[in-house]
């Protein structure tokens, strides 16, 4: 999937409030967006008459501790080749919750629910990371000549939840209004 953002939504669990002839509903981000099956070109559960009131995210249980990582071919204005979005709950030393999506690697959004639930109870290291990462991608298969993506894939996502577990703190570009007074 080429969305960015969706990549990262899907990681925070958001939900889509939807309004259409039928009524109001909301569907859950990760359920939004469909695989090709038999139907390839819906892309989202999205109905006739139907249009996209918001998107919501619950509350910022993982705001200290997620990170976004893209790695792409040029440096502006590219699909990633893979992507990842982690966000942990680290409390005592130990990863209580984790979450991790994939992107790049699938016709939509893809939540590593087994890498997450191999990090529950893990200390934040990165054998941790290395393991779930490795468990993101079992089973994938390449197609055509895009085998590279799978390693990459893995490594994007160990790095993801590297920086996830140091903290989101990050600083401010040089000449930034957000940056510190001089």
């Amino acid at each position: 999937h080429p969305s960015d953002l969706a990549v990262a939504l899907v990681a925070l669990d958001a939900v889509v409030e939807i309004a259409g002839p039928q009524g109001r509903r909301e569907i859950a981000l990760d359920d939004f967006y469909r695989l090709p099956g038999d139907a390839p070109s819906h892309e989202t559960e999205l109905g006739a008459g139907e249009l996209i009131l918001a998107v919501r995210l619950p509350a910022p249980a993982f705001a200290g501790h997620s990170r976004y990582v893209k790695a792409r071919d040029r440096v502006s204005f590219a699909f990633a080749l893979a992507s990842a979005a982690a966000a942990l709950r680290i409390e005592g030393g130990l990863i209580v919750e984790a979450r991790l999506t994939l992107g790049g690697v699938a016709p939509k959004p893809w939540r590593a629910r087994n890498a997450e639930a191999a990090l529950k109870g893990a200390k934040p290291t990165p054998e941790a990371f290395a393991q779930a990462a490795a468990l993101a991608l079992e089973g994938a298969e390449p197609v055509g000549d895009n085998a590279f993506r799978i390693e990459l894939a893995r490594r994007v996502a160990a790095r993801a939840l590297k920086l996830a577990a140091a903290g989101t703190h990050i600083p401010a570009l040089p000449a930034s209004p957000f940056g510190a007074a001089r």
